[in-house]
């Protein structure tokens, strides 16, 4: 009886160490002070910078307010922040600019609930390493078009010319990092059939699969190979209290 409760126990711990996905002890730390950052940023919308410089909240979506307010800010963020992004994504010049202002503090950013599109793509791209908290839901959307199906379009010049730049900006920042367009040209088959009719549709990775992409430094809790359901930030947070 001793020798099967005992073979239990060793099974639950060696069951909680995977669920920490291998942390040591840095990344315990940094992941112990990623959930305090995110509990300081609850109930806050738009920029906000809390916690004595250490903690940027960015919640909400991502355009010229977000990027200017943060510009008005950033005299105030100490080196190695936590970043808690949060929202359905935004403008992808504003993207790139806010990641380009927040680089320079060597951030770290954070996602504890929904964070897409944009916010997925971008803002949990920027840094050295980025914290995933049990109940994030980082789900990619379609990635750029390419600059031939955009000159087929029916559109002004204008409109055009602000497509290809965004396509530009796009590529150019992936390139920087290393990281695969595939992650977000190149979704799940059951995703692209729905993409092929004409449907918006989010979708999320696992950790495992980030990786492949060239995702680095991703700390977190939960089954590195695990895929979270769209929207499941919402009901585990619920589920929480």
């Amino acid at each position: 009886m001793r020798l099967i409760c005992l073979s239990l126990l060793m099974a639950f711990w060696a069951s909680l160490a995977g669920r920490c996905n291998a942390m040591d002890a840095s990344s315990m730390v940094l992941f112990h002070g990623a959930q305090k950052a995110f509990v300081a940023c609850a109930g806050l919308q738009g920029v906000n910078v809390v916690d004595h410089g250490h903690v940027v909240c960015l919640r909400g979506k991502i355009d010229p307010t977000m990027f200017v307010s943060l510009v008005k800010l950033k005299d105030r963020i100490k080196q190695r922040p936590y970043v808690i992004v949060s929202g359905p994504g935004g403008y992808v010049d504003s993207s790139v600019y806010i990641v380009r202002i927040l680089d320079a503090y060597d951030p770290v950013p954070v996602a504890g609930d929904m964070c897409a599109s944009g916010c997925a793509q971008f803002l949990f791209l920027m840094g050295r390493q980025r914290v995933l908290l049990h109940c994030a839901d980082v789900a990619m959307h379609e990635g750029p078009w390419t600059v031939q199906e955009v000159l087929a379009e029916k559109a002004s010049d204008e409109f055009k010319q602000r497509l290809i730049a965004n396509i530009w900006q796009f590529k150019e920042f992936y390139q920087r990092r290393h990281i695969s367009l595939d992650m977000v040209t190149k979704p799940p088959s059951n995703i692209q059939k729905k993409l092929n009719t004409g449907e918006i549709v989010f979708w999320p990775w696992s950790i495992n699969k980030l990786r492949s992409f060239g995702v680095e430094g991703i700390i977190s809790e939960n089954d590195p190979d695990d895929v979270v359901p769209h929207d499941y930030a919402t009901s585990c947070l619920a589920h929480k209290g």
